[in-house]
């Protein structure tokens, strides 16, 4: 069932309309697959599991102000939420993943 799950996750990255944008947020993931009939807590497990396995990578976040009135004037409140997208393991190569013997290598 994993298996199938991280297709169906990776698959809303590939979206043409996920492609237009750059990016998907993790909460439009986990909403398009709760009402698919996924449990909620097993489709964010599968991201968090396939962000340790470098199959996804935060790439972003998306800020959200939400204002409620008071008495006294507005209160805001702000959320973030990341955006992510499908690591392509042939960017490693543009790391520097080894440890510098420090000035001159």
């Amino acid at each position: 069932m994993d298996d199938e799950l991280d297709t169906e996750i990776l698959g809303l990255i590939e979206t043409p309309e996920a492609r237009a944008k750059g990016f998907v947020t993790m909460g439009e993931i986990v909403d398009r697959l709760v009402v698919q009939g996924h449990e909620e807590v097993e489709v964010e497990q599968r991201i968090w599991s396939l962000l340790t396995q470098r199959r996804l990578t935060p790439n972003g976040y998306v800020r959200r102000v939400m204002k409620r009135r008071v008495d006294d004037g507005m209160i805001h409140r702000r959320a973030y939420e990341f955006t992510l997208v499908a690591w392509e393991p042939e960017l490693d190569n543009q790391l520097d993943l080894h440890e510098s013997d420090g000035p001159g290598g």
